[in-house]
């Protein structure tokens, strides 16, 4: 049971890190092709 419950915590752990890592990604991806668009040529 003991051994489950450490088991069960830290998928959730990694799963929470990876979601905040992937909105953090998406985050950073969006204000760099922003900053692109913003200095290509028109």
């Amino acid at each position: 049971m003991c051994c489950g419950l450490n088991e069960a915590l830290g998928i959730f752990q990694l799963s929470f890190i990876a979601e905040s890592g992937e909105k953090f990604c998406a985050k950073r991806f969006f204000n760099l092709s922003r900053m692109i668009f913003r200095s290509a040529p028109n």
